[in-house]
């Protein structure tokens, strides 16, 4: 399964945030992404290999990475984060049942990307509990949202740690951090 990360916060710790990203890394060895609100870099092979281009994050205030395995569907040229209308994503899980979500919002996926159909939902005004619980598979997803970002679990790992300068995500369990519990949606501002 793919690894996912993210910050949100005033500024991220630079060696926090290379840990992480790192950690996630070994959960995904096929591609990466980095979404911020005005930033993007994406790249083949492992996060780790370029685990310094996050240094041109370091003045972000919020942050999504995604480190892929390649599991489902086709992904040639789709890297996530992905991005919708109004929302900025990263999904860890298959979404077997996207051709059924779709049809059921009408909407024309754009993509082979199964993940789509998350941010397609959240734009029609689903909440992230809810699309959580139309996806009948295991997932972790980071959502950005109008006043910051949502995270939710179920059936894979996703961590979190809250510091002073903000609060941090994993796939992967680090330095004080907790998992969050299944199926349950969590907001940061």
């Amino acid at each position: 399964m793919c690894g996912i990360f993210g910050f949100i916060g005033s500024k991220p710790n630079l060696s926090l945030l290379k840990e992480i990203g790192e950690l996630a890394s070994t959960r995904g060895v096929h591609g990466w992404g980095i979404a911020s609100e005005s930033h993007f870099e994406s790249g083949d092979g492992k996060l780790e290999q370029k685990i310094d281009i996050l240094d041109s994050f370091k003045d972000e205030s919020w942050l999504i990475g995604h480190c892929r395995l390649a599991t489902f569907g086709n992904y040639e040229g789709v890297v996530q984060p992905l991005r919708s209308k109004r929302h900025i994503f990263a999904h860890n899980g298959n979404v077997y049942n996207y051709p059924y979500l779709a049809n059921y919002i009408h909407y024309t996926m754009k993509t082979d990307c199964d993940s789509e159909i998350i941010g397609a939902l959240l734009d029609v005004g689903y909440s992230l509990r809810k699309v959580s619980q139309l996806l009948n598979q295991p997932y972790a997803i980071l959502a950005t949202t109008k006043k910051g970002m949502s995270a939710i679990r179920k059936g894979l790992p996703l961590f979190v740690s809250e510091r002073e300068e903000g609060t941090y995500f994993c796939s992967r369990a680090f330095d004080r951090s907790e998992p969050l519990k299944e199926g349950r949606e969590y907001s940061y501002k």
